[in-house]
Parts: structure tokens; sequence; C-alpha cells
């Protein structure tokens, strides 16, 4: 910092912060402001004061939305208290989350100035769309409204396509030197996901995995070695193996006929 003192011209000033990593399950809710939070009244919500999160048919959730007041006494709860829980019925078409602490609980707590309201979702066996409302109480007897929705869907793990056609390929054509190839895309729509290793059917069959983006893109690359294979109909596929506990080997049948 420049001043007009020529004694001092020049004044130096060391600045200090703690940044702390934005917790993993963040990234699992969607569509959040992760630099500005969401404004309830006197209250800040960070990530979001309307959690939207994904889960995958039997997999569980466990996150918390911190509260953080305009002043030190903007909120005023028991932090050992569990937080009043009516059913929300905004959501056209939306489920209720069970009243049954396995599937769904909430609780506050403080640190400092914050409130943190812990949430633990799931396993919920049922695909669809269930909706909670959470109520913090504040001075006033106003309430801080957290509205909770979660979307439970079957597979978490989608593919560009669920089977290979490889086509019909000449005796001729493999003479030439005709490469055959296709690629399939993998994109993880809950959670994350790591292919650990990919293996096909048969020896003339293969098949290598790429990241796009990790946790979440990845694309198989299939590729025919015609120099053993002699004319007729093969069927094959290509595994590809996961760390998925709900889904650890995902097969992908494959097509393939070679003609005179």
């Amino acid at each position: 910092m420049r001043t007009n003192d020529p004694a001092q011209p020049l004044i130096k000033l060391a600045v200090t912060a703690n940044v702390k990593p934005v917790p993993a399950y963040v990234s699992r809710i969607n569509g959040v402001d992760l630099a500005h939070g969401e404004r309830i009244g006197p209250v800040s919500a960070w990530p979001t004061a309307h959690p939207s999160i994904t889960l995958q048919r039997g997999e569980q959730f466990a996150g918390a939305i911190r509260l953080r007041p305009e002043s030190s006494d903007s909120i005023n709860v028991n932090p050992t208290a569990d937080i009043v829980i009516p059913l929300n019925g905004g959501n056209s078409g939306a489920k209720p989350l069970p009243d049954d602490p396995a599937v769904f609980s909430s609780k506050i707590r403080k640190e400092g100035l914050d409130y943190w309201v812990d949430l633990n979702i799931g396993p919920i066996p049922e695909p669809g769309t269930y909706i909670r409302r959470i109520e913090a109480p504040i001075v006033g007897g106003q309430k801080v409204p957290i509205d909770v929705t979660v979307l439970v869907i079957s597979r978490a793990t989608l593919l560009s396509s669920e089977k290979i056609d490889l086509g019909r390929v000449s005796m001729g054509d493999l003479k030439n030197g005709r490469v055959i190839s296709t690629r399939i895309g993998i994109r993880r729509v809950a959670g994350s996901i790591k292919i650990t290793s990919v293996q096909t059917s048969h020896p003339f069959l293969k098949a290598e995995a790429e990241t796009i983006f990790p946790g979440t893109n990845y694309v198989i690359r299939v590729s025919v070695d015609g120099t053993t294979l002699k004319p007729g109909s093969y069927d094959c596929s290509v595994q590809i193996n996961t760390d998925d506990s709900n889904e650890p080997k995902i097969v992908v049948p494959c097509k393939l006929v070679i003609t005179e």
C-alpha cells in the first residue's frame, strides 16, 4: 500500500486465510451457487436452501446445509433439538420422504456463529421424486425453510448404446485393411464411478477405456483384429468393470458378421 508519507511511502500487509476445501457431498447437490449460496430472509443458506439431490436406488447421502445469520442474534435455536419437519406438498407428482429415520433424518448443530443442518438420506428402494421441507426456527417465531428434493433413479450409469452392431464385413474388405471400430460413451448421472478394467469375450475383439472427465465421463473404444477371422456370425461382448458396488460389471453385447 502506497502512502504520501515520505518516511514510510510503502506499507506491506500480510494476509493469512484458512481456506478449507469444498466438502465432497456438495458435488451431489444440483445447481448450487458455491460462491454466494442462497439468501433466505436474514439468513444465508450455503450451498442452497433448496437442495436437489440425485441418488441411485439403494444409495445413501450424508451432507449439511449451513445457515449464517446477518448478526449473532438472528438465529436462536436449540442446537441439540431435532428440526421440525412438516411434509411439503408443493412439488406436484412428488412423494413425501417417509417418516422413517432409516430413510431420512435431520439435525441442527452450532459451530461459532453458523448453524448446520445435517441431512441423512436413503437408502430409498423405489425410484421417483421425493420431497421434504425442513423448518429451522429463528427469532420472532419465523422459520428458515429448507426444501429438500431427492430424485431416485434405478441406474446411475448411462451408456450411449446398450449393444454394439459391428455390421457385415467381407473377407475382401479385411484383406484390403478395412478397420472395424466403434465406441461407447459412459456417463455417470449420480455420484462417481471409476472404470477399473475392460475385457472382451473373444481375442479378436479389443477394447480400451479413455477417461474424459474422472468419475463421470468415459469412452470405451472397441476395435476388431480381423487377421484371424473366418466367414461367419460372431456374438461376443465387452465387459466394463467398475468400482460401483451396485453395478460392478457392465456387459455390452456385440454382433459381427463376416461374409465371403
